[in-house]
């Protein structure tokens, strides 16, 4: 996980990830 600021938290990364994450296996494929 990348770590954007302490203040935030690994919820409010995660679904950022997520979000990412998706379009990108959809290239893939």
């Amino acid at each position: 996980m990348i770590r954007i600021h302490s203040q935030l938290t690994p919820l409010d990364i995660e679904p950022s990830a997520f979000g990412v994450a998706k379009p990108i296996a959809e290239t893939d494929l």
